[in-house]
């Protein structure tokens, strides 16, 4: 992988939802399930998805 900083924004973006979306499900199995749907909803937001429901 080449490093961030040379990666243009575009690259960075992409990257980032990834890791994003990537921390909501690492926190979902490790039983954070509201935690980890907030991560992903601020992906699926930006992707102009259906958001998950909260269970609080």
């Amino acid at each position: 992988m080449i490093p961030l900083n040379q990666m243009t924004e575009h690259e960075q973006n992409l990257f980032l939802r990834e890791a994003l979306e990537d921390a909501g499900e690492s926190l979902r199995r490790k039983g954070f399930p509201e935690e980890g749907a907030r991560y992903i909803n601020y992906i699926r937001e930006i992707r102009g998805e259906q958001q998950e429901a909260s269970h609080g």
